[in-house]
């Protein structure tokens, strides 16, 4: 992972693209559509107090994804990845491959801090998360 305050030292100012009007358009990059790199399971952002909203039905398998909360209650399979941005971001994807491996339907994820060091992580979790 390379973070923006990496790049602009390197190359001044970056600047955000805009959200897509029409989800449909061309995109710069696969990296920028909406849903990227998404498991097959569904995946839930959970707040800051470890909660979400989260309609279960009676298939469910639940797996969570976490840095420092415990996981939540009815969880068959937790991944823990570091509190490094780095080193989150090094595992991230074989830990969704490793949740989608275990037949889990819902991926239950604690939210990454609202730091710089993090932004890259937190689109990719929330692209994840689109349905």
């Amino acid at each position: 992972m390379i973070s923006r305050s990496a790049l602009e030292e390197v190359i001044g100012p970056v600047s955000l693209p805009e959200e897509a009007t029409n989800p449909e358009a061309p995109r710069p990059s696969p990296g920028m559509l909406d849903r990227h790199y998404a498991p097959r399971a569904r995946l839930v952002l959970l707040d800051a107090a470890g909660r979400g909203q989260v309609q279960l039905g009676p298939a469910d398998r639940l797996g969570a994804l976490m840095r420092s909360a415990p996981p939540p209650t009815g969880c068959t399979t937790t991944i823990t990845l570091p509190d490094d941005p780095d080193a989150y971001a090094r595992g991230l994807y074989g830990a969704l491959h490793q949740l989608d491996a275990a037949g889990v339907t819902l991926i239950l994820v604690e939210p990454p801090p609202a730091a710089p060091a993090w932004d890259a992580i937190r689109d990719r979790l929330q692209r994840a998360a689109r349905r």
